[in-house]
């Protein structure tokens, strides 16, 4: 609940919002329109205008990506508001997202629609480190509870990336650069169609020498070193028209990706993560009765394998570890898209397998050793209702209810409604949201096994009750200028129950426990101006304050302010500049050493890119990483990387 000091401030940031969007009225000289993308394909009841979509979404284009240089989809999402990115040190670092206050595994991800949390992961969370974005044609995202249409984990929200598929005439790109941190990135594609059949390839291989993740102060006296990565990813979707009315499509994407971490301090020279990731799906839809019914049915599989080798050096003589994680998912969904008048409907049902397998040991020295014994597997089913409608152009309106059945579990119903009006003579969008979200505990915290050589052990807790959150908001955008300003500024409230911890027994054995529940709220609000024909300036401002129990682990790594801003310059029509800055005020964090909480550090970083056409087929581009070269800890306790010069040339043919 938001107490009366607190929704004054709230107001008065509104407020100050409000005015500031009506001063940058002024500023706009130009006439042309900006257009947003126009379909969502993450749109309850299956692709819909964006305009018609009652939840806060973003989307990410190809067009971004490659004018501002990502090469991760953890840096695409960096400016994206209601999310934190926190890369735990350089670059192939455990990577987690924060949705609106919520835990990083809090959010949904999705590859094409299919779920891709990490089902071996301690907590069931997704690590965006070694997902790259060559073959990435967009990055949705929608925040706010969304079990009612996607089930469990998204409790703060759903990203869903989404693939690039081929089509026409082949068209191939092959990219190199290089940075002054060691850094060689190479990548390949090639899309088109031929016999029917339309192809999308992609190819790329990421390598750094990279920056010491452990910071100065935490060394000890030892040198520095570099913590480098390599990550090689390979992908092929593929998509036929099998006859008039059905069609069939397949993807598969493979990584691998070797990474220098820190496990220990003071130093860890030696200490690496091999993960390798394996994607799977397929699948056919229909076309039926005019369109009127598109069936989708669609089989996937998920692969993780996770590898940690720290063998004893000069830094760590007694630590000694080798471990693997295992998980996998299996499902067939079957959505049955119905269009009745101006209702478009989705009755649809899912079945999921999971597994889990941990094994290895960790040695601490001085006797103390564990041992990985995990094992533990679970079916879920369920079956869900959407309904989206639209009354001409104005309104529109979408409510969703969803079952789920976990094998080992209670059942869980949630729902979500969102409606909305779009005046479309003033440009003006009125969006509402209400729904509910959960989580099921992962498998390792009901199940995980992990003894000692002190006959102690941490053991799972299979009587865990699931994590939920139920939230609303009230949106509005508005345009001005004939589209050349836009402004959306958007109020939510997230209350979460259950949060999963772990906790120590006074025998000296360790388990999972719920605890009470913590609120998240706060704006997102964005200003969007074409200056001119040639210029353009966006500016993103996230405020999220987290009520909780303060000895509760604070609910760490949460700003309370970020700000992220972009200009764009199309210098000539041939060349592109680009500036982003983002500002982070870190409100607590855990530190690394003693594992108490700590006040968080704020800092800012400025990136700069440019790209030179030159002739139909050949690009030159750079870029300036972290350009004022900031010392900063996204988490306590590991540096991020501080500046980078990179260049490199781009052929399409």
């Amino acid at each position: 609940m938001v107490h009366f000091n607190e929704a004054r401030r709230t107001a008065a940031l509104l407020g100050s919002t409000a005015l500031f969007t009506t001063l940058l009225t002024g500023l706009a000289h130009a006439d042309r329109q900006i257009i947003a993308p126009e379909i969502l394909v993450t749109a309850p009841s299956g692709p819909a205008p964006i305009e018609q979509v009652g939840s806060s979404v973003s989307v990410i284009t190809a067009d971004d990506i490659d004018r501002r240089q990502y090469r991760t989809v953890g840096e695409a999402l960096q400016g994206v508001p209601g999310l934190h990115i926190v890369q735990s040190g350089s670059k192939g670092s455990v990577t987690s997202v924060f949705s609106r206050g919520g835990n990083s595994n809090h959010t949904l991800v999705l590859l094409n629609g299919i779920e891709i949390n990490d089902p071996g992961a301690p907590a069931g969370a997704f690590d965006f480190s070694t997902l790259t974005t060559e073959n990435v044609e967009r990055i949705e995202v929608i925040r706010g509870p969304q079990s009612g249409l996607y089930g469990s984990a998204a409790l703060g929200g759903v990203i869903n990336i989404i693939t690039k598929k081929g089509e026409g005439a082949l068209r191939t790109s092959v990219r190199a650069e290089l940075g002054s941190l060691g850094t060689f990135n190479t990548a390949a594609l090639a899309d088109g169609s031929y016999a029917g059949i339309g192809y999308a390839l992609s190819l790329s291989r990421q390598a750094t020498d990279g920056n010491d993740i452990t910071p100065q102060h935490l060394r000890g006296g030892f040198a520095e070193e570099e913590d480098g990565n390599e990550n090689t990813a390979l992908s092929l979707q593929l998509d036929t028209d099998l006859s008039n009315t059905l069609s069939a499509f397949t993807f598969g994407q493979y990584i691998n990706s070797n990474t220098d971490t820190d496990n220990s301090l003071p130093q860890d020279f030696n200490a690496v993560a091999k993960n390798q990731e394996i994607f799977l799906s397929g699948g056919l839809k229909g076309n039926f009765y005019g369109g009127a019914y598109r069936p989708v049915l669609t089989l996937a599989y998920t692969d993780y394998t996770r590898v940690i080798i720290d063998h004893p050096d000069a830094a760590n003589l007694n630590t000694n570890q080798e471990s693997t994680n295992e998980g996998t998912r299996t499902v067939a969904k079957l959505e049955n898209f119905v269009t009745l008048g101006n209702h478009t409907l989705n009755l649809a049902g899912e079945y999921k397998y999971e597994e889990l397998e941990a094994r290895g040991f960790r040695d601490f020295g001085f006797g103390f050793v564990q041992q990985l014994r995990s094992e533990a597997d679970e079916y879920t089913t369920s079956f869900w209702l959407s309904d989206r409608v639209s009354f001409g152009e104005r309104f529109f309106a979408s409510a969703s209810v969803r079952y789920d059945n976990p094998e080992n579990f209670d059942d869980e119903v949630t729902y979500t409604l969102t409606p909305g009006y779009y005046h479309p003579e003033t440009d003006t969008r009125l969006t509402a949201s209400y729904g509910t979200g959960f989580k099921v505990p992962s498998l390792f915290e009901r199940y995980g096994f992990t003894p000692n050589s002190f006959g102690n052990a941490f053991r799972g807790n299979p009587n865990l009750e699931p994590e939920e959150s139920e939230g609303w908001e009230v949106g509005l955008e508005q345009g001005f200028l004939d589209g050349r300003i836009q402004t959306g500024i958007t109020y939510f409230d997230t209350d979460y129950e259950n949060a999963i911890i772990t906790v120590f027994l006074p025998s000296f054995d360790s388990t999972t426990t719920n605890v009470n529940e913590f609120n998240a709220h706060g704006i997102e609000s964005f200003v969007d101006v074409e200056i001119s024909d040639t210029l353009s300036a966006r500016a993103d401002y996230t405020f999220t304050v987290v009520d909780t129990q303060p000895l509760r682990g604070g609910q760490s790594r949460r700003p309370r302010h970020k700000v992220h801003g972009t200009l764009d310059w199309q210098a000539m029509e041939d060349a592109r500049l680009g500036l982003a800055v983002t500002w982070v005020d870190l409100y607590r964090d855990v530190d690394r050493v003693s594992g108490g909480l700590i006040e968080g550090d704020n800092y800012t970083v400025v990136d700069l890119t440019g790209s030179k056409d030159i002739g139909p087929h050949f690009q030159v581009f750079g870029r300036v990483n972290n350009a004022f070269d900031a010392e900063y800890e996204p988490a306590d306790g590991f540096a991020a990387p501080g500046r980078e010069f990179l260049m490199g040339v781009k052929v399409t043919f």
